[in-house]
C-alpha cells in the first residue's frame, strides 16, 4: 500500500523527499525536521516504549525518509508483504544492497510518542514474511514500486490528507491450474486466502508452484510426484516454469 500511495502522490504533487510514517507515532522535538538527507533517514528511531533506545541495531522503521532518487534506487517496499511485520526490514536489506547507509539524528531529537492502541485484528502477524527475508534480498529489481499491480477505486482529497481506496491485483492469471496435488518439496504451509497465496508465489523466485485446499496454502521449491484429488484441492504452477524442459510434476507436465 505504500508503493501505491507513492505512485499516486507522484501523479498529483510535484515533491522531492518522501516521508514514510506510522500512524501511533508522535515527535516529541521540533528539531526533528522531516527533510531527506544524502542518505536514507532514520527518522522515527528512539521511542519512549522501547525507553528511547533503538529496538536492536539495525532497526529501520516508524519514520523513515527518502529522496526520490533513493527510493526509486531501491525499488520501494516489497509488495509480498500482507499483514504486521518484517517490511521494515526487508526495506533495510534493499537500501543497504544499493550501497547507501542509514542516518539518524541524535538520540536527543528523533524522540517520538508511541500512542496506546489495541492491535489490529484484521492485520495479523505477517509471519510468513520472514520466508521472503530469507530467500528475496536479490529480489528488490523484480518485486517494488516499479512492479506493484493495483486498482484504484475511489481517491477522496480531505483537507488535511488524500483518502486512497485501493485494491492488490491478483496474480492467478500467472498460473496454470490443476485439480490435485502433491505433498514433497514444500517450502511452507500458509493459512491465507487464495489470493495471498498466490502473491506470495509469484513474488518468490524460489517458489514454482502452490497447492491451495482447505488446509491451506503449501509453496512449492521443486517438483514432486503430482496426484488427481477428487477433493477441493488445486495446483498452481507458475506459467514461467512450464517452459523449463530440465524438471517437471511428474504425469503433468513431463
Amino acid at each position: 500500500m505504500m508503493n501505491i500511495g507513492y505512485r499516486i502522490a507522484r501523479s498529483m504533487f510535484h515533491f522531492d523527499c518522501v516521508v514514510f510514517h506510522d500512524v501511533d507515532m508522535l515527535t516529541e522535538d521540533d528539531r526533528n525536521f522531516y527533510t531527506c538527507a544524502d542518505q536514507p533517514r532514520h527518522a522515527g528511531a528512539y521511542i519512549d516504549k522501547y525507553g528511547y533506545r533503538l529496538v536492536y541495531k539495525d532497526v529501520f522503521g516508524g519514520v523513515t525518509t527518502f529522496t526520490n532518487e533513493q527510493f526509486l534506487l531501491v525499488n520501494g517496499f516489497s509488495n509480498v508483504f500482507y499483514g504486521w511485520g518484517g517490511e521494515d526490514d526487508d526495506m533495510l536489506k534493499r537500501v543497504l544492497a544499493r550501497g547507501f547507509t542509514i542516518t539518524r539524528y541524535p538520540q536527543t531529537v528523533a524522540r517520538y510518542k508511541m500512542i496506546k492502541h489495541t492491535g489490529d485484528q484484521r492485520n495479523p502477524y505477517n509471519f510468513y514474511g520472514f520466508m521472503y527475508n530469507k530467500y528475496g534480498i536479490d529480489q528488490y529489481e523484480q518485486d517494488g514500486v516499479k512492479n506493484v499491480e493495483y486498482t484504484i477505486h475511489n481517491v477522496n482529497n480531505k483537507s488535511l490528507y488524500t483518502w486512497i481506496y485501493a485494491s492488490i491485483d491478483t496474480p492467478l492469471n500467472n498460473f496454470t491450474v490443476y485439480h490435485g496435488g502433491c505433498a514433497e518439496n514444500s517450502i511452507m504451509l500458509l493459512e491465507v486466502p487464495l489470493a495471498d497465496c498466490a502473491r506470495v508465489c509469484d513474488g518468490h523466485d524460489r517458489c514454482i508452484a502452490f497447492v491451495y485446499s482447505r488446509a491451506g496454502c503449501l509453496l512449492k521449491a521443486d517438483t514432486c510426484e503430482f496426484t488427481y484429488s477428487a477433493d477441493s484441492q488445486y495446483l498452481y504452477v507458475k506459467k514461467s516454469f512450464n517452459g523449463n524442459n530440465q524438471t517437471c510434476f511428474e504425469t503433468i507436465l513431463c
